[in-house]
């Protein structure tokens, strides 16, 4: 599932969404065409997926107000790939803000730091979240023989320092 449509593309790269206003235009060198505004938009939301699969989240995300805040991240980015189609925009050939990166390395960029700082807004919204940070993390409680195993630290805050200071308790 595609995070974002053509017409949204579209409605904020008119300039090059041609005539029609839809990316269908009849000119030869429409850039770029529906078909290819149709890739942009898939590969980000791929992205957008893998990302939020990791963090724990089902995929494709289906909750309205979790597929809005997506939604507006795979079209702002779609138009600038728009806008590198058409040799302008911060994703142009040339452009400073690349420095080096491709446009998909960009905008995984953007978006780990996106997930980053809203990543748990998602689940709050209402985004199905079945696995948290610690899914697939397992701890060894016995040895071979199965006798319990000792923790490799023990700490007893009634009688050691916590960073340098003796926690008194009551």
């Amino acid at each position: 599932m595609a995070y974002g449509t053509i017409a949204e593309v579209a409605a904020l790269s008119k300039r090059y969404a041609g005539a029609s206003g839809d990316f269908t235009g009849a000119a030869p060198n429409q850039r770029p065409t529906a078909a290819e505004v149709t890739v942009f938009l898939n590969r980000i939301s791929s992205m957008l997926d893998l990302m939020l699969a990791q963090l724990g989240y089902t995929v494709p995300v289906t909750n309205t107000e979790s597929v809005l805040i997506l939604d507006e991240f795979a079209v702002q980015h779609a138009v600038y790939l728009v806008y590198a189609a058409n040799g302008a925009g911060p994703y142009s050939p040339g452009s400073e803000q690349l420095r080096g990166q491709t446009p998909f390395q960009m905008i995984a960029k953007e978006a780990r730091a996106y997930f980053q700082d809203w990543g748990n807004g998602f689940e709050l919204l209402g985004a199905e979240r079945p696995r948290g940070y610690t899914y697939g993390l397992a701890a060894t409680i016995e040895d071979a023989d199965g006798d319990a195993l000792e923790p490799p630290f023990d700490f007893d805050p009634d009688t050691e320092p916590i960073m340098g200071v003796l926690v008194e308790s009551e």
